[in-house]
């Protein structure tokens, strides 16, 4: 690693002050474009989650604690906590499997 350090060292001190401002700038759009995709992927993720949240009729409400939770207003009394519930839909557990979808 010392001597990797100190080869990159070397290499910095040989650029020009505009070959360095361009690297750093290079650097810095590279960082906010995997932010963006970053971000991008967390919101789609949630407006995925979003919608099937709805396709299942989910509502908010409170446990026998009174404790928030998630309810399907199905009649049988289930209620999820938010990790339940997401795991559900990771899993597909709740979702008719289309083969359609996997050719």
């Amino acid at each position: 690693m010392n001597n990797d350090k100190t080869t990159l060292d070397i290499l910095i001190n040989a650029l020009s002050e505009q070959e360095w401002t361009e690297l750093k700038f290079r650097a810095e759009t590279k960082k906010v474009w995997q932010k963006t995709d970053l971000f991008r992927s967390k919101r789609e993720s949630a407006i995925q989650f979003g919608d099937w949240i709805l396709k299942h009729n989910v509502v908010n409400g409170y446990d026998m604690d009174g404790s928030s939770c998630w309810v399907v207003p199905d009649g049988k009394g289930n209620t999820y906590t938010s990790i339940e519930l997401y795991n559900i839909y990771i899993t597909g557990q709740w979702d008719e499997i289309n083969e359609e979808d996997y050719e």
